[in-house]
């Protein structure tokens, strides 16, 4: 199966909007700090993904 997106570019979303919402949510709403963690956290999580995928491949999706 081929990847529709790349997940360097997933993570670099996820990375931003958590950013975005850390700031600027963040700065009017006490949730939107927990929102703009829990982007940054999924953008690190498929950043450290990357380097499982060679050990796991089926966290992808992919037919071992």
């Amino acid at each position: 199966m081929k990847k529709i997106i790349s997940p360097y570019i997933l993570a670099s979303l996820f990375l931003f909007a958590g950013l975005v919402s850390y700031f600027y949510i963040g700065v009017n709403l006490d949730t939107g700090i927990i929102i703009g963690l829990f982007f940054f956290g999924l953008g690190l999580g498929v950043l450290l993904g990357q380097d499982m995928e060679k050990r796991s491949p089926w966290i992808w999706g992919k037919p071992q």
